[in-house]
């Protein structure tokens, strides 16, 4: 590659990847691989939370997540090309030299979605395993899991859904592709059969759902649920980089949007024709025991285990070079093992994964979507490239910003929602215990803060009427 021209031979020829050092000249991603990859980490997971972000957008919710799904693509393009501009630049050092703390700001938050999405899928996998050990070996006395006949649905949730992927020490490049293929084909393959049990379980209920129209308020609290299946812009500089030619990253991009908007707006329409304003933090909860939800969860766990390998290791070498730990000593050993047992003490402590993945949105958003079209506006700005952006260009990349800031808030304001005012069973370090509901009827709606909190406690105290 050009920018390692001056480095030594064996170093030019290679370069660290996301799970290893390889040879890009022979073996760099190709634009097949790099779709692949962008697939498996952008939908997943985060499919079993659309249900409820739809229960509380609505229908509108549909248009939503189109208009996402288009800035979303369009500022992962703009993402590329400027990766692309600092390139022609000549080195990456043209953006270091200058004296804004931006640069390093936006490094700090991609570490920091790194390291939620790691939590996240840690949360996810622990909940996966344990409602798979509990169908595989069923207490005693087991209470009634029947779905009710009213409802066709449970009356209690199964399992919390969260998820996290498991560090590799493999590091060759076949087992690169290997781990993005199986986490594409787990991803789709739960999807389908997500599709088929909402079916199986709620076709015949008698009644049709119950709807609660959209308002304002919750408007913003389903944002929160929706907008994180299109923000995957943390991980898309890692795949760009191991890419043989990086130009062609957009060609990939539009691969990815087309799938993962098919995924996303397929899985919304169904719960909501379905389940309506049932759905739960994560649509396992709505969904009856059986064999077919067994393999959701077992597949949803192959998911979130080869996830994990993506976004933890790009996390490890960041900080393994901050650090000056040497590659393959027992210092990077045990670095690691230290970094797991912190990820899976606080993965522990949060009560459901919906939680961590309305607060991973909000960063992500701001990387995906607010700082691609800053980073073109001051690239394209620079007389060395003699690129000229008329106002109308100009406009819409401010607008760009402006519209990704407002879905940031929103979902700012979907996390707060459920992480201050919670009506889940608690972290691990609380078990068998009960959060007390907070009592509606005590609150005198005086004030616009009280407003919103009663508010809140509406929605996480709402049960459908019987």
């Amino acid at each position: 590659m050009e920018h390692h021209g001056s480095e030594g031979a064996n170093q030019a020829a290679t370069r660290q990847t996301s799970v290893g050092t390889c040879d890009l000249q022979k073996e760099g991603y190709g634009v097949i691989t790099a779709a692949v990859f962008l697939t498996s980490t952008s939908v997943g997971a985060n499919l079993l939370n659309v249900p409820q972000g739809m229960a509380f957008l609505g229908w509108l919710g549909l248009p939503v997540l189109a208009v996402l799904g288009f800035q979303s693509w369009f500022c992962s393009h703009l993402l590329a090309s400027s990766w692309m501009l600092v390139e022609t630049l000549g080195s990456v050092s043209v953006l270091e030299s200058s004296t804004s703390r931006i640069p390093h700001l936006i490094s700090v938050a991609v570490l920091a979605v790194d390291t939620l999405s790691s939590v996240m899928l840690l949360v996810l996998a622990s909940d996966l395993v344990a409602s798979i050990v509990r169908y595989v070996f069923p207490p005693a006395q087991p209470t009634s899991l029947r779905p009710d006949p009213a409802h066709g649905r449970l009356p209690l949730p199964l399992s919390r859904g969260s998820s996290h992927r498991k560090t590799s020490a493999l590091c060759f490049f076949p087992v690169d592709r290997m781990v993005a293929v199986l986490g594409l084909s787990t991803s789709m393959a739960s999807w389908v059969l997500l599709l088929m049990k909402l079916c199986a379980d709620f076709c015949h209920r008698p009644s049709p759902p119950p709807r609660i129209p959209p308002s304002p308020l919750r408007m913003l609290v389903g944002m929160s649920g929706v907008t994180n299946c299109f923000s995957s812009g943390g991980v898309q500089p890692t795949i760009q980089a191991d890419m043989r030619d990086r130009s062609a990253f957009s060609s990939a991009l539009a691969a990815v949007f087309l799938v993962v908007s098919l995924m996303v707006s397929s899985m919304a329409a169904t719960s909501y024709t379905l389940i309506g304003s049932e759905a739960r933090s994560s649509i396992i909860h709505n969904m009856g025991p059986g064999r077919l939800l067994l393999a959701i969860q077992s597949l949803m766990l192959v998911h979130v285990l080869t996830s994990f390998i993506i976004y933890i290791n790009p996390l490890y070498q960041e900080l393994e070079e901050m650090l000056t730990i040497p590659e393959g000593s027992w210092r990077q050993y045990t670095f690691r093992s230290f970094c797991m047992c912190l990820l899976v003490l606080v993965s522990e402590a949060l009560p459901d994964f919906s939680n961590v993945l309305d607060l991973l949105s909000v960063l992500a958003i701001i990387i995906t979507m607010v700082v691609p079209p800053i980073m073109y506006l001051r690239l394209t700005s620079r007389p060395e490239l003699n690129i000229k952006l008329s106002t109308t260009e100009k406009a819409l990349l401010v607008f760009l910003v402006a519209t990704g800031m407002v879905y940031s808030a929103a979902s700012a304001f979907g996390a707060t929602s459920f992480v201050f005012v919670e009506q889940q069973q608690g972290s691990c370090f609380r078990a068998g215990q009960t959060v007390k509901p907070p009592d509606i009827k005590a609150l005198q709606p005086t004030t616009p803060a009280s407003r919103a909190f009663i508010f809140k406690a509406q929605i996480l105290t709402f049960k459908p009427p019987t």
